[in-house]
């Protein structure tokens, strides 16, 4: 298993970079971009082998353009998501590592069983990753297929156009299926390092926003891949598989920001209330030596009674959640883009609708 090292302040991961990794720091590029130029090539290439084989030959007789046909956009779709889902796979591990960089000033002195449970964060284990890039085929199968009723098989003339769609369906399916695996399962070891392994400190809670920073992060790749798929109905209009792509990509941006920060919340809350118990237990106990004064020791119970009492409202006032003002603007952003791309493409199909018509 991949395991951490750890001491009072250093936490370094074993795991080597995957070449994927190592590719992307080499560009000079957001994973974004590389996506989109991933998922060009991929489109010139269906386009060269539609040309090869003759398959635009009535198009073009017609006079028809290749943009205005609803199977080339779809193909055009197809390999953008794809490409972005290969650029932006690699990046899950790095969020992780970034994460546990930061989480450095936080981490005490961890013994053999917090190293266990940081070594998980980065423990991708191989077997359910391949279940799940097969149940991604499957699907990716099903959805070609149930696209396509009148598609019998792939070895009949001019069916070139449905190996692409059933091809491309596959590898989205199985590379979002990864996806699905490695989000639900660093999101729960984040929400464990949170509640086992990270102090906490009521009075600076700045350490644990890196939780949220993470969260965000992993919630925006999900957001811009919901958009991708929410551009499928500019093409076909409302559809059951374009709906079930869009709630299923923002219920996986959703699980990725409050899994890790949930974790947080846990630890927050149960620190906060044990801190209340124990300043409520030296309150009572000064204030009773105070109104005893002959017990001795009043005068220093009463020096300490306002600072008690301006702690005690200090804890009252500790966020349990740990957003602030400009992690929630952003969190409201990403909504209205994940929703201003699913009502925008309903808006400009009927604008394209009736230009065209």
């Amino acid at each position: 298993m991949y395991g951490v090292r750890v001491n009072p302040v250093c936490v370094e991961p074993r795991l080597p970079a995957s070449a994927e990794e190592r590719l992307l720091g080499a560009l000079p590029l957001s994973p974004l971009w590389v996506g989109l130029g991933l998922g060009g090539l991929l489109f010139l290439l269906y386009l060269a082998s539609g040309f090869a084989f003759d398959v635009f030959r009535a198009l073009a007789v017609a006079g028809t353009p290749l943009w205005r046909v609803p199977e080339v956009r779809e193909i055009l779709l197809l390999c953008v998501l794809l490409g972005y889902a290969l650029a932006t796979e690699p990046l899950t591990r790095r969020n992780v590592t970034q994460l546990l960089d930061t989480l450095q000033s936080s981490l005490p002195e961890a013994d053999e069983e917090d190293g266990r449970v940081l070594g998980e964060l980065l423990d991708l284990r191989r077997g359910p990753r391949w279940i799940a890039a097969g149940l991604g085929a499957l699907l990716g199968l099903w959805v070609g297929i149930a696209a396509d009723p009148e598609f019998i098989g792939l070895a009949r003339p001019g069916a070139l156009h449905e190996i692409w769609e059933i091809t491309l369906n596959v590898g989205v399916c199985v590379v979002f299926a990864r996806g699905v695996y490695a989000s639900l399962y660093i999101g729960r070891r984040c929400a464990r390092v949170a509640r086992e392994v990270v102090d906490v400190d009521l009075l600076d809670l700045e350490p644990l926003k890196a939780f949220t920073r993470f969260g965000m992060r992993s919630a925006t790749l999900w957001v811009v891949g919901g958009s991708l798929v929410a551009l499928f109905f500019l093409n076909w209009g409302f559809s059951l598989f374009t709906t079930f792509g869009v709630v299923a990509t923002l219920s996986m941006a959703s699980a990725a920001l409050l899994l890790p920060v949930g974790g947080v919340h846990d630890r927050i809350r149960t620190e906060k209330r044990l801190a209340i118990v124990r300043v409520n237990r030296v309150l009572r106990r000064d204030r009773a030596r105070v109104l005893e004064s002959s017990t001795g020791g009043e005068v220093e119970a009463a020096a300490r009674l306002p600072g008690l009492l301006a702690y005690r409202e200090h804890l009252d006032s500790v966020p349990e959640w740990p957003f602030d003002l400009p992690t929630l603007l952003r969190s409201a952003l990403l909504l209205a883009i994940a929703v201003g791309s699913w009502l925008g493409g309903a808006v400009v199909e009927r604008l394209l609708g009736a230009a065209l018509d």
